[in-house]
């Protein structure tokens, strides 16, 4: 493969490369913590992500100064800083992570404008399950490949490339990290920028292939994603699918650069392209390719026959700060060492707050009575302190230091090596490397940081500390070192995790395990919030054991629990992370199950209805366990209550019938007698 400026060059992606798949720490933000938990669960449904949360915008943005994120999914309505305002601040001070939108009906446009200034892609929350993983593992593949050619291309006149894939996923992705290795190399565009654009390259290819080439409609993943799916397997390998191509020219001069996509399919009516955007196209597949191309390029047009689409991307103003300038000599605070003893005056730099200049604190110079008064002062600070200077070496140590982490002053002061000796690791256990380190991040940022992390003493015992690290500059505004105060946080993580024990035991029933009614009614009345807002279906499944008091008065009360323990397990197995399973009292049981359907949730009732048996303890011998089950599918406006009394009449019509039975719930119902 050869590629040359301002001539054609010819790529076929064919061949798979082979990549290591390291572990992506996904930040997802949602005010409601159902919602945040459910979307936390079907992301690490995929083993190569770990997810981290956060309830609002302000700990979001506290958590990504600590580093290690990824990527961000989060919700638009929140209350404080809206997400909105989010995507701008991360657009702004994070550029490299990719944001996903979760958008709910009423914030179409909403969702709209945070494309606009920065979102990376967006799921409708009536879609979580079926779209997050595969959207979520698009743009974070789009974010991470490293550029290699970033000087490259400093001196283009024009250059031109062509690209001719087939039908295959795989083909687009290992195609875009190249595209996007040369758009990089342009160093016109900020990371966020070119991000953008490569999402944007993803849902024209995807388009051309499966729409273009293989004549498969959006329109069905509305219904079922698994006949979408089996369509695009049948028709890649017969004709005429299998032997159309997809081809790709793609040119930069200049001012712009242009993306030229053609399939070889049958086309589209262009003048449903032409039309302006709906909000409520947000919730619709088949709205997704166009509204993400246009929020992302400055132009998008099609050819008459609409097999072709055209995109332009316009280079940026020339005064706008490029994301890979390479900084001057004045700006290389690394090559100007300043310690506590330059004669100089030192400020340090505060925590800006919202639209206020950052302040500045001067300190005395060292030769000064006020220095020594400043050093008593900060030694007698019960919280430790330290300064680092520009090449990382710890020029003052107070004594709270001393007492914290084991090491005298003597010890500490100018030895490179101390940050190692205290191996700081996260709250799991991981071993932080050098630049993971607040007190280096700080300068390396420019901002204040912040974090709870674990420090190795002197005498081996692990602490849980609070880490906070601030960048200090000199009065011509040279960064000089980083200055960090540790506190031990160890009484307070004590306190929260007794504090967590006593909540979860107060909302856990102590035989099963399970939660007990005090959490499930917290819980249902989350649900109804959520339904009346958003419009997401949820089910309320009820089972009773048949026959239970048969089975204590006969074998007994020890028994009897260890039956109820068991059929506990098979419905915990049986069900989803994200659904509620309870126990409500004696041998009854209730599950919560969140964006389910009543004919969805009667089908896991009749399931998990006919493994009842499997649950039968050994003590039983011959006798096995069978359960009668009722279902309900809540509505907006009603109570919990009201909901439950629905459930239980159906369970009761179960239990009338003859048991060992799934009855959904009948408006003629009874209602079952007190």
């Amino acid at each position: 493969m050869t590629i040359a400026h301002g001539a054609h060059a010819d790529l076929r992606v064919g061949d798979g490369v082979a990549t290591t798949v390291d572990q992506t720490m996904v930040l997802v933000v949602d005010d409601n913590p159902i919602d945040r938990l459910h979307a936390g669960a079907l992301i690490e449904r995929n083993a190569s992500c770990k997810v981290c949360y956060a309830q609002n915008a302000a700990e979001a943005l506290e958590r990504l100064a600590q580093g290690a994120v990824s990527a961000i999914v989060t919700d638009l309505m929140m209350e404080g800083m809206s997400g909105l305002d989010l995507v701008r601040t991360i657009r702004r001070e994070h550029p490299g992570i990719p944001v996903v939108l979760m958008t709910a009906h009423g914030s179409e446009e909403v969702a709209i404008e945070a494309l606009r200034v920065g979102a990376t892609d967006y799921v409708p929350k009536n879609r979580l399950a079926v779209e997050l993983q595969p959207i979520l593992e698009r743009v974070i593949q789009a974010a991470s490949s490293v550029s290699r050619w970033r000087r490259g291309l400093q001196g283009l006149i024009r250059k031109e490339s062509q690209f001719i894939l087939d039908n295959e996923p795989e083909e687009i992705a290992s195609t875009l990290e190249f595209v996007k290795q040369q758009i990089e190399a342009l160093n016109r565009w900020d990371k966020a920028d070119v991000l953008r654009i490569t999402i944007a390259l993803d849902e024209a290819l995807r388009n051309a292939v499966f729409h273009g080439n293989l004549g498969v409609s959006s329109e069905l993943r509305q219904g079922d994603e698994r006949r979408f799916d089996a369509l695009v397997r049948e028709r890649a390998g017969i004709a005429p699918y299998r032997d159309r191509r997809v081809v790709m020219n793609i040119f930069h001069d200049p001012k712009i650069s242009g993306f030229v996509i053609r399939d070889q399919g049958q086309g589209f009516d262009v003048s449903l392209a032409e039309r302006p955007i709906e909000p409520d196209e947000l919730l619709r597949p088949s709205g997704r390719g166009l509204l993400l191309m246009r929020s992302f390029m400055d132009e998008v047009s099609f050819n008459a026959a609409g097999n072709e689409v055209t995109m332009i991307k316009r280079r940026p103003p020339d005064d706008r700060p490029s994301a890979h300038a390479v900084p001057c000599p004045a700006d290389d605070w690394s090559v100007l060492p300043r310690t506590w003893s330059d004669p100089e005056r030192l400020e340090i730099e505060a925590e800006p707050e919202a639209d206020d200049v950052p302040a500045a604190v001067p300190l005395p110079e060292p030769e000064s009575a006020g220095f020594d008064l400043y050093k008593a002062l900060l030694d007698r600070l019960p919280d430790a302190v330290c300064f680092l200077d520009a090449d990382h070496r710890v020029v003052y140590w107070n004594e709270a230091a001393e007492r914290l982490s084991g090491y005298s002053r003597d010890e500490a002061l100018h030895q490179p090596g101390l940050l190692d000796a205290l191996k700081w690791t996260d709250h799991s256990g991981a071993a932080l490397t050098r630049d993971e380190l607040p007190l280096l991040q700080c300068t390396a940022r420019e901002r204040t940081v912040a974090a709870h992390l674990f420090l190795k003493r002197k005498d081996g015992r692990r602490i849980w500390v609070e880490v906070r690290s601030t960048p200090v500059r000199d009065d011509r505004g040279v960064l000089v070192g980083g200055l960090s105060t540790f506190r031990d946080a160890t009484s307070s993580i004590a306190v929260e995790h007794a504090f967590r024990q006593i909540r979860e035991a107060a909302e856990r029933d102590p035989l099963t395990g399970l939660a007990n009614r005090r959490h499930l009614d917290r819980m249902l009345d989350l649900h109804l919030q959520i339904l009346d807002r958003d419009h997401r279906p949820f089910c309320l499944m009820i089972a009773d054991l048949d026959h239970f008091k048969q089975i204590n008065d006969a074998w007994g009360h020890t028994t009897g629990d260890r039956a109820l323990v068991e059929f506990a397990n098979l419905l915990q197995r049986q069900c989803r992370a994200e659904d509620l399973v309870a126990r409500f009292g004696g041998e009854e049981f209730m599950v919560l199950f969140p964006d389910h359907t009543l004919e969805t949730a009667a089908r896991i009732a009749e399931r998990l209805r006919a493994n009842t048996p499997t649950a039968t303890p050994r003590e039983l011998g011959d006798r096995q366990l069978y359960a009668s089950f009722g279902v309900a599918q809540a509505v907006p406006g009603e109570t919990a209550q009201q909901l439950i009394r629905r459930a239980d009449a159906a369970l009761y019509r179960a239990k009338s019938l003859g048991r060992d039975r799934v009855e959904i719930e009948d408006a003629q119902d009874p209602l079952p007698s007190c």
